[in-house]
């Protein structure tokens, strides 16, 4: 069998996003195995592709720009668009969510409309016959079942690394109107698939029990998040290390995913345990909703916490850098929760070799920081957060901050070559492998 593969997705670097970084590091293994890659994806037209180790390796086919791709989470730039702006406007409008809706509809349909055409020249062209959709947005699985009802013999594989239609955290985000669309669309793209790979054995047992007009849908394997080593610089031991307890949040703030109990929690620090709170520095790296950065900056002058810092989404080299060189990594989940998934960015900080605080309420979350004893753990409460802060500042006072050990389970060359094995056909090895 030729090793071609046409990946169709809507998350591609340099956008800061996990799903981004995850794929290029699951490209740079897939070519080392002698897949000849061919990616259809919106693109950075800022960004020199041809100079990048990795993606300058494959044929990488331009479906609009990173700024313009429809979803809740536009543009990765933070520019201005005129897209960005008419979602602003119509927010505002009495029309509300509906007209949102249209919007959002009509820029689906053109973005489906321009990726179909182009993986339709691409399969033809490169004579492709294995397609990879990788989602948690539906437009990409959407144009990968168009693909296959159109072209004889091609094996359309689909990753869904979320739910779309159940699920209850961005669903709230979107009018009725596009929840109706979505469904619809997700509905026509799993019918198509031939084989299924899942992020969780969690999303599988899901899409299991609500879809039932797809037989492979049990049958296929699950892929877990991972990191790739060779992602991250070289640090001496200590390298970059302050005289201050360094905690630090790399990711994007938006909808129940808040700062703001963190922040509570730290005000209490301040007037509970002030020699405690003289010795951190907590810092918020990535794109903050801008009613909720205003809230939390408001905490923060009126309580007058000065060792707390906003910056703008780095490169993702960079962000693994400050991974790092960070005393404690902080993820904080979203207060709806999640049953069935467990965040990149968990993965990200465990390749670093930092310890985590995780602020979350998400059992598989839970499960794995305690079974791999990564951290602490607390609720999204600000007492809760204190407790966990003060433990961890005595620790760090007393130079007792342990790394993370045990990482290389984690490590992304076996998801990969789990992978490899599927795409192939070969089912049962990947089910066997771990």
């Amino acid at each position: 069998m030729q090793k071609k593969l046409l990946i169709l997705t809507t998350y591609f670097p340099p956008q800061t996003e996990i799903a981004a970084a995850r794929l290029k590091n699951i490209i740079r293994r897939l070519l080392r195995l002698s897949w000849d890659i061919c990616c259809v994806s919106p693109v950075d037209l800022s960004y020199d592709y041809a100079a990048d180790e990795v993606l300058g390796k494959i044929t990488l086919i331009a479906a609009g720009t990173t700024a313009r791709v429809p979803g809740l989470r536009a543009a990765a730039s933070g520019r201005r668009t005129l897209y960005g702006s008419l979602q602003d406007l119509v927010a505002g409008s009495p029309l509300g969510k509906p007209a949102k809706g249209l919007l959002h509809a009509f820029r689906t349909a053109r973005w489906c409309r321009k990726a179909y055409a182009l993986s339709l020249q691409a399969i033809s062209r490169y004579l492709i016959g294995t397609v990879l959709v990788t989602v948690p947005g539906i437009e990409a699985a959407y144009v990968g079942g168009k693909l296959k009802r159109r072209v004889k013999d091609l094996r359309l594989f689909c990753e869904y690394r979320d739910l779309i239609s159940d699920n209850r955290i961005y669903g709230e985000f979107y009018s009725r109107l596009e929840n109706a669309v979505m469904r619809k669309m997700e509905k026509a793209a799993i019918r198509a698939v031939d084989r299924f790979i899942y992020l969780t054995p969690e999303i599988k047992h899901v899409y299991g029990q609500y879809v039932h007009y797809n037989a492979a849908i049990p049958d296929g394997i699950v892929l877990t998040n991972g990191y790739d080593r060779e992602s991250y610089p070289d640090l001496l031991p200590g390298a970059g290390k302050e005289d201050r307890l360094v905690i630090s949040h790399v990711g994007h703030f938006y909808g129940s995913r808040s700062a703001t109990n963190f922040v509570s929690a730290l005000a209490l620090l301040e007037e509970q345990e002030p020699q405690l709170a003289r010795s951190l520095h907590v810092r918020f790296i990535g794109k903050t909703e801008a009613a909720m950065r205003g809230e939390i900056e408001r905490i923060c002058v009126k309580l007058r916490l000065v060792r707390v810092s906003f910056s703008e989404p780095v490169p993702h080299r960079q962000a693994l850098e400050i991974m790092m060189r960070t005393d404690v990594n902080l993820v904080i989940t979203h207060r709806t929760g999640s049953e069935y998934a467990i965040p990149g960015k968990i993965f990200e900080y465990i390749g670093a070799g930092r310890p985590i605080l995780a602020v979350t309420s998400d059992p598989l979350l839970i499960k794995l920081m305690r079974e791999e004893n990564l951290g602490w753990v607390c609720p999204d409460e600000p007492e809760a957060i204190l407790r966990c802060l003060i433990t961890v500042c005595a620790l760090w006072l007393e130079d007792r901050l342990e790394p993370i050990s045990g990482a290389d389970k984690f490590e992304l060359s076996r998801i990969v070559k789990k992978l490899d094995s599927y795409l192939l056909g070969d089912e049962i090895r990947a089910q066997a492998l771990r």
